[in-house]
């Protein structure tokens, strides 16, 4: 079944003999097995679709009461940002899109998102072995950008908020190789000052990222100068771990714009490999990257 359209459960959580309390419940001693198998089919149904049933019986309750509406909410004993969640889900997708094997989490991550986008987004993962919220989030975001402007290898990435914060974070850096104590002893120092400096290092970076620095940072990885890893092939998670290791923090959606442009730009390769070697399953696809023949040749001849 690809969307929620069980027929209407009446009577749900109503069942001869039986109590729910909130922390119990209370079986008779005479069930059938029979009986107790459907008792189970009812709590799954109840733990896959809660989430739907009060989002929509929160949309309900506004088109028919308005701001009434509200004072009802304190019965389901959720928290206040948690029922809007709620509700902005029920109302951004229709019951005809909602899918039965994929939980409500995901589905959050397409509800800002066109019609045409969210159907295909869940279309993809509904076929997937393992979907993740993250995996559909990275999906989402990249059907986000592609309607945004392609940005300038200029650019500066971060806010004037965050700069003027770094700004601050930096003085502060400088301030404390001031500090250190007298009584330490020399190579303790030079440990402590070295430590600062890197930090300071890493902050003036952040503070002056540009869309083209965080081209050239990721493809440091596969360069072919010496002491560098020399990659051939590098999954994501190795080029978040390769870019933390030299001080370039990123954030995933800023990784996956870079790598998704700089695959757009030939500057990389996209290639899936079976991940069943690292992981045990089998069927799985794992996206690497490598630097593009012809984007090597041109960094080559500017040595």
């Amino acid at each position: 079944m690809s969307a929620l359209q069980e027929a209407p459960t009446e009577g749900l959580l109503q069942i001869p003999g039986c109590e729910f309390t909130p922390t119990q419940l209370i079986l008779p001693p005479n069930l059938s097995y029979d009986q107790w198998d459907r008792i189970g089919r009812q709590l799954q149904l109840a733990d896959i679709a809660v989430q739907w049933w009060i989002g929509d019986w929160l949309l309900y309750g506004e088109h028919k009461w308005g701001d009434k509406y509200t004072q009802a909410i304190q019965v389901t004993g959720r928290a206040e940002q948690t029922l809007i969640n709620y509700q902005n889900v029920a109302r951004s997708i229709e019951s005809n899109r909602r899918r039965l094997e994929l939980g409500f989490s995901i589905h959050a991550e397409v509800a800002s998102l066109p019609e045409e986008d969210q159907e295909r987004i869940l279309a993809k993962a509904a076929k997937e072995p393992n979907p993740t919220v993250r995996g559909v989030r990275r999906e989402a975001d990249k059907a986000k950008r592609a309607k945004q402007p392609k940005p300038v290898d200029t650019e500066i990435v971060l806010s004037k908020q965050a700069r003027e914060f770094l700004d601050e974070y930096m003085t502060e850096l400088a301030e404390w190789s001031n500090r250190l104590p007298l009584g330490v002893s020399t190579s303790e120092r030079q440990a402590l000052e070295k430590m600062i400096y890197e930090q300071g290092n890493d902050a003036l970076w952040l503070k002056n990222r540009t869309v083209g620095a965080d081209y050239k940072a990721i493809v440091e990885l596969f360069s072919f100068d010496e002491g560098t890893p020399g990659r051939e092939r590098a999954g994501r998670a190795d080029i978040s771990t390769w870019l933390e290791k030299c001080g370039y923090y990123m954030s995933e959606s800023d990784l996956d714009a870079r790598l998704d442009l700089m695959v757009e730009k030939h500057m990389l390769d996209l290639h899936s490999v079976e991940e069943s070697r690292q992981d045990g399953r089998r069927g799985v696809m794992l996206s690497l990257y490598a630097l593009n023949p012809d984007y090597e040749a041109t960094l080559e001849s500017r040595k």
